[in-house]
């Protein structure tokens, strides 16, 4: 099987653009994880995942705290208005 050189060109021109497209992939790749790194002092990915478990459960653990707060407030307040 042998190609002529446009089916070639056309081969060398769709590799191009796919290797462009990984290099534009991977800068946003390092772009992104500098960015974890310098915000959320995560190394990696995984430590980005842990993390956000962690802040996910934070923010349950907070939102049940609060809903609490308020519930005991809104309680106290009723007993005193009557």
């Amino acid at each position: 099987m042998s190609i002529d050189l446009a089916q070639f060109n056309k081969i060398k021109d769709a590799l191009e653009k796919a290797q462009t497209k990984a290099d534009r992939a991977k800068g946003k790749l390092d772009q992104l994880k500098e960015q974890l790194r310098k915000e959320f002092k995560c190394p990696s990915i995984s430590a980005a995942k842990t993390k956000l478990q962690q802040m996910t459960k934070d923010k349950a653990q907070a939102e049940k705290d609060y809903n609490k707060a308020i519930k005991e407030f809104e309680e106290t307040w009723e007993t005193e208005e009557e």
